[in-house]
This record gives structure tokens, sequence and C-alpha cells, in this order.
């Protein structure tokens, strides 16, 4: 490994820890800034990133039992990666290139690190003493708390980050009918003939599942998009075929207002809006792009959209929750989520609740979904609402072939990790009388 790429690792990991957002975010950014990163380097980069946001807690732990500080040595934690978990010889590195970038030695000599017995660390040395579960998960402690004592020895597989390629979805931007061509069955065989293999998603049936990378440009090939087997079943949910006006007021990025204008009648009418401005302005751009001749759908800023009181056959609440049922998938989320969000999150879930209720109409349903795997976030937040709200009535799941078996029996739609093999989700549907 170049001294020059050591740079750029230590660089991006500082500036991630800095702003606390998305780690593919930041690497993005860096590179754009740094035209000279060529695509074989930007692979190593991000793979060595990513594998110490995995790793993470294994190393602080590590730091610790050798009697350092290791709050204060977050900045190097990409090198203690290297020397503790090599990937692969290419990535490892000698301990000369430790000390070949200006004031890395200083830097690191500041800590005791570069001298006498301190040194086992960096030699790869690895403590005999048995891990704690937290560290094994590579979990924050505070987290860990949390999600042992509503999962017990279970929590461990739902939020321990993949070390392998986990499958990705996509689901269909076409609407799928008979004769345009455009069904699950055509496309995959399309992509099967252009060597793209890919087998049904097990519950959702506008899905499929990619068993290896496909590059975006690839996919842009064919009427479909990423996205999760519990997204696609969270439409399929809001059961939107009968309904005429459909709202969905966190729609993000737009990746399920997408979905749900495929699952209506063409003269039904679909909303979209959502509270953060620079969300709601890409919307309105991504959308158009990926509705492949669809049905137009309509947008409104979200506070003039909340003045359409009981209008709506349809209001779906994706809200925006601490993300732990993608921990799995996303390594970087618990170093940039900190435990005492959880009240800030559960307070703006409770506020979209009693604004969306307002939104529908009587017969209507809300459908609230979140993709956490807490019960803060899911049970007990539908718990207190229904506790105000008595004109509301939690629906079961339907009885179709797509809903999991082990949830046929429950009012929620709740995915897990080890259970399913999809991300952790969460959604329930409540009818107003």
């Amino acid at each position: 490994m170049r001294p020059t790429t050591l740079k750029h690792i230590l660089d991006i990991w500082g500036s991630f820890l800095k702003v606390r957002r998305p780690l593919e975010q930041v690497i993005a950014y860096h590179v754009r800034s740094h035209h000279q990163i060529g695509s074989q380097e930007r692979t190593m980069i991000k793979n060595i990133l990513f594998s110490t946001s995995r790793h993470n807690q294994q190393i602080f732990w590590h730091l610790e039992q050798a009697g350092h500080a290791a709050e204060t040595l977050t900045l190097f934690f990409p090198l203690f990666y290297l020397k503790l978990y090599p990937p692969t010889p290419r990535d490892a590195m000698p301990p000369a290139d430790f000390y070949m970038m200006s004031g890395l030695r200083q830097k690191l000599a500041a800590f005791s690190l570069t001298s006498g017995s301190d040194t086992t660390l960096l030699q790869g040395s690895k403590p005999s003493v048995p891990q704690p579960q937290w560290v094994t998960a590579n979990c924050p402690p505070a987290w860990w708390r949390l999600f042992f004592k509503q999962y017990g020895d279970a929590a461990q597989s739902l939020i321990q980050p993949s070390d392998t390629y986990l499958p990705t979805d996509v689901v269909l931007t076409s609407r799928g009918e008979p004769g345009d061509g455009q069904t699950r069955a055509s496309v995959q065989k399309a992509m099967a003939d252009a060597g793209i293999e890919t087998t049904c998603t097990p519950y959702s049936p506008l899905g499929l599942t990619l068993h290896a990378p496909v590059s975006t440009d690839a996919l842009a090939q064919y009427p479909v998009m990423r996205q999760d087997q519990s997204s696609q079943l969270l439409t399929v949910l809001c059961d939107v075929a009968p309904a005429k006006k459909v709202l969905d007021l966190c729609a993000g990025r737009g990746g399920k207002t997408t979905t749900l204008r495929t699952l209506m009648r063409e003269k039904s009418q679909l909303w979209a809006t959502d509270i953060n401005d620079d969300r709601y302005q890409l919307l309105q751009e991504r959308v158009p792009a990926m509705m492949l001749g669809q049905p137009p759908v309509s947008f409104l800023p979200y506070e003039e959209m909340c003045q359409k009181t009981a209008q709506f056959d349809r209001v779906l609440v994706d809200a925006p929750c601490t993300g732990t049922g993608t921990w799995r998938r996303h390594p970087d989320f618990p170093l940039r989520c900190d435990v005492s969000e959880i009240k800030a999150y559960c307070a703006i879930q409770k506020k979209l609740l009693q604004t969306a209720w307002a939104l529908v109409a009587p017969g209507g349903r809300l459908i609230y979904a979140t993709c956490s795997i807490l019960a803060q976030e899911n049970e007990k937040q539908i718990a207190r609402f229904l506790e105000t709200h008595h004109d509301g009535v939690l629906g079961p799941l339907p009885k179709e072939a797509w809903v999991p078996k082990d949830l046929q029996a429950s009012p929620f739609l709740k995915l897990r990790p080890d259970l399913h093999q999809t991300d952790g989700f969460f959604a329930a549907s409540i009818q107003k009388r």
C-alpha cells in the first residue's frame, strides 16, 4: 500500500467521525475532490474503511485491554484494523509505512504507541481474554444493552455486520401487465440472457434478488431499481389497488413512491412529499425519471400537504428512525447514531403519526413503518398512538401468500434479518372508523 493511499484513508475516516454522515457519502465526496484516485485505489480505500467500521468495537476493546485510552485514538482506527485484521497481503502494511507520512510518527508517539512494550498492538498482537458479546457483535455497549434486553442471545445475529456480500433485491418499475414484456418472469429472463443471475424474492411478488454485485449502469438496462424486499412488502401492505387517493408522506428519495404507482390503478391519484426540504427537492427530480411512462405523481411541499385534511384513502408514513434494522448492511451506522437519539426519533414519529392521521379519510388507512428493530419505535409507538386515537383500529395482516408464515397471526409486519433474510423492518396498518 502506498503512503498516499493511507493518507486518503485517514483523511476520510477523520471526516467521517467529524460530520457523522454515511461513510459511503464521505468517501464519494473525498474521491470527487481527489481526481487522481483511480478505481482500484478507491475500491481498496472503501473496503478498508468499511472493514474498520465492522471491527470498530473489537479495535476499541483491544486498545483498552492493552492499557490505552481508546477514545483518544479513534482517528487511527484504520491503522489498527490493518495490523489486527489485514484482509489480504496486498492491504497489509509493514511497520515502516506508518511513519512515512508527515507528522504521523509524532502523533502516534504522543500516545506512546511507537516505542517500548506498547508496540505489541501495532504488531498485530491480540489479547487472549475472551471477548464480551458486544465486542463480537461490533455493537457499542449502550446499544447492546437495549438489543439484548429485547432479544436476548438472538441480538447478535440481528445486528452483527456481515463480512460477506449480502444479496441485493431489486423491484420492477413497470406495471408488469401481461403482454407488455415487462413482467417479473420476462425481466428475469432478459437479465439471465445477459449473464445476470437472479432468483425471485421469496416473499415479495414484485422483486428479484441479485446474488452477485451488478453495476448501476448494467441495472439501468432493465425496468428495475434497487429496493430491499422489506420495502417492497410495505408497498404491498398498503393495498393501494382499490384506493382512489394515496399519499406518501415521508417519501425520501422516492423509491417506494415509484413502487406504489406501479400497484395503483391508472386513474387513481398518488401524492408525495417529505418534511425535509432537500429530500423533497430531490424527490421531484428522481421520481419522474424512474416512472417509465407511468401516470404522473403529484408533489406538494410538506406544510401545504398537511392542509389536505381527511382526503386520502391511504397515507404511508415511512418514519425517520434509528435504522437499526439495516446495521448488518451498514456497519458505519452505530458510529454515527448515538443511543440518546432514540428519544428524539420517537418524538418525530409521534408527531408524524398525528399529522398523518388528520389526513386519512374515514374508512381509510394509515400505514406506519420503520427500518428499526426497537420496540420503542415500533409496537410501543403504535400502542401509545391507539391509546389516544380511539377512532383507529389496528388491522390484521392480509391472508395472502406473501406474508411470512410466522407472522400470519400477528397484527404487525415485523421482519428480521435472522428469520427472514431481509433488513429489519416494522409496519402496521391502522384503519380510521
